[in-house]
């Protein structure tokens, strides 16, 4: 539902493009904070985690926070919030209402709630870009219909994202920005482009290259930080099958079985081929049409429950008795439980493998057991395919460098691609000075480009407001732009590609900085600069307590 709406609304409103900027900084702070702590279980499942006022050891608390941030992602496109990062909007949005409580800021009135509405680019007409009560209205309306989200909650919603974008305000202050700065954004802005892209493809370059002992070891020893491995822990998985409890699962009695029938209809129902057009109805289906289906079905899911509550009886059992992980007690349970074991493949902090059956996050979390603790043994997480899994710490195995000759075909490896690299840079040096040569003598840069080997674009002309998304995503267009008419920029190694850009033509117009329009240009810039530095003081703040909630031994990403 969040994808779709964000391609439909990206797709058909040019106007929601003039808020890239945004888009670029909200993305940015969800992705460069640390690891989200939703979505697997806390460490101390029973104790109260206290965040904002939110209990993060809450399956309800959760819920609501996800469900509340699932609902302002669709409201907000132009956030360009996806589903990946849900949970990470989810924990901003609880700091944002937090610091509202703590702030004192109220609900907004009638008034203030009308205005905030109406500047909502979702409500907002196709065309003209103002407010369109019939778009809000469609837009509630697809809500309510397409999702489990009530009108009530969409309101609620809409409300707490007004709360924190006071909060936003709060801590960002004013946007700050020189005159002159102002006036060199405005240009670049109105200033009109004629450029050509000469582009270089980097799997084509099939330098010859061989490497000594010599060259390798020297290599090995001025990157050694390369190779050498984390410190790493060592986990072993309890899993508590469904399938290894089935024959404790006995056939359900009559009433018992047509109740979960019942209960169960519309799936059955659904996977029925339908009549084609001008046939009758099915009629409804019954029980004794599926008997053998839904007892199977029954006994599954009582297999999947009984699996789950023999881990949570294993695990009270481990803490209530002080269990120890190695001895012979430890090991009775767990046969009486008909546990099986696995051993996961060593992993370092924040790289937990990606595994079929086991939550990431519940790999990632037994990091906390790495300092020693009493407790070795994770929360209950949920099996894929049907059951529970328990994780038990064994052991941190230190950081090591290998020795060379363990790593030697790794080097060798890296010392061929860094050099083929280094040639390709230096190849680029050699096109530009024979691209400038060639200008100089009045050649047309497509044709000396072509003749190269460069593929060459020329877009039509535009304006800096106007620059073509394949242009704002280059590297070398942030320099390139500047260049003086008829220069070449020095190549830019993007991707698998060196690509050169040339100012065929670049005209900076005369500009009146008392006009409207510049000055309009001044406050929506300011406005941007102070919802961006918004945005990253609210992650600042969620980051510090999240920090004080799981201690020191956190690996917490820079903000910036």
């Amino acid at each position: 539902m969040i994808t779709w709406l964000q391609n439909f609304f990206l797709k058909h409103n040019k106007w929601l493009f003039g808020v890239l900027l945004v888009v670029i900084i909200v993305t940015f702070v969800l992705t460069i904070g640390p690891q989200s702590f939703f979505g697997g279980p806390s460490v101390q499942q029973r104790e109260r985690v206290d965040f904002y006022g939110y209990n993060l050891s809450s399956p309800g608390d959760q819920q609501a926070l996800f469900n509340s941030a699932e609902i302002s992602i669709i409201l907000n496109p132009e956030l360009g919030v996806n589903r990946n990062q849900l949970a990470d909007y989810a924990y901003l949005r609880a700091t944002g209402l937090g610091l509202a409580r703590e702030l004192g800021i109220p609900r907004p009135r009638r008034e203030q709630m009308e205005d905030f509405i109406r500047g909502k680019m979702i409500f907002r007409d196709f065309e003209s870009g103002e407010f369109s009560a019939e778009s809000y209205n469609q837009m509630l309306g697809m809500l309510e219909s397409g999702t489990q989200f009530s009108r009530e909650a969409i309101a609620r919603v809409l409300r707490e994202d007004w709360q924190i974008a006071q909060v936003r305000r709060m801590l960002a202050g004013p946007g700050v920005e020189l005159p002159f700065e102002q006036k060199q954004n405005f240009l670049a802005e109105e200033t009109l482009f004629d450029v050509v892209v000469a582009r270089v493809n980097y799997d084509d370059f099939r330098p010859e290259m061989e490497a000594t002992d010599g060259d390798l070891y020297e290599f090995y020893q001025n990157h050694s930080d390369r190779y050498e491995e984390r410190r790493k822990i060592r986990v072993t998985a309890l899993y508590f099958e469904a399938d290894a409890f089935r024959d404790r699962v006995e056939v359900p009695q009559e009433s018992v079985l047509q109740t979960y029938f019942d209960r169960n209809r519309f799936i059955y129902e659904s996977e029925r081929e339908r009549p084609v057009e001008g046939e009758d109805p099915l009629p409804p289906l019954t029980l004794d049409e599926i008997r053998p289906r839904v007892v199977d079905d029954y006994r599954r899911e009582q297999a999947w429950r009984a699996a789950e509550e023999a881990s949570e009886s294993f695990s009270v059992k481990l803490w209530e008795r002080e269990i120890g992980r190695d001895s012979d007690e430890f090991q009775a349970l767990a046969d009486e439980y008909r546990v099986r074991k696995e051993s996961i493949e060593p992993y370092a902090r924040n790289r937990a493998p990606s595994h079929p059956r086991i939550n990431r996050q519940l790999l990632e979390s037994m990091w906390m057991f790495s300092a020693g603790q009493a407790r070795y043994f994770s929360d209950i997480g949920e099996l894929r395919g049907g059951g529970a899994v328990v994780l038990v710490f064994d052991e941190v195995i230190p950081e090591r460098l290998p020795p060379f000759e363990e790593v030697a075909d790794l080097v060798e490896r890296d010392w061929m691609r860094e050099n083929r690299r280094r040639l390709f840079s230096e190849h680029g040096e050699d096109l530009h000075a024979e691209l400038r040569d060639r200008l100089n003598d009045g050649e047309d840069f497509v044709a000396a480009a072509e003749s190269l080997g460069l593929s060459t674009e020329n877009p039509d002309r535009f304006k800096g407001s106007d620059t073509p998304q394949s242009l704002q995503r280059l590297n070398v267009w942030q320099h390139g732009r500047n260049l003086p008419s008829g220069t070449l920029s020095r190549m830019s190694i993007e991707s698998s590609e060196g690509i050169f850009i040339f100012m065929r033509d670049r005209e900076v117009p005369d500009v009146d900085y008392e006009s409207e329009e510049f000055l309009a240009f001044v406050d929506e810039y300011e406005d941007f600069l102070s919802q961006a530095k918004g945005w990253s003081r609210l992650r600042e703040m969620a980051d510090r307590k999240m920090a004080r909630l799981v201690g020191d031994d956190v690996d917490l990403d820079p903000i910036f």
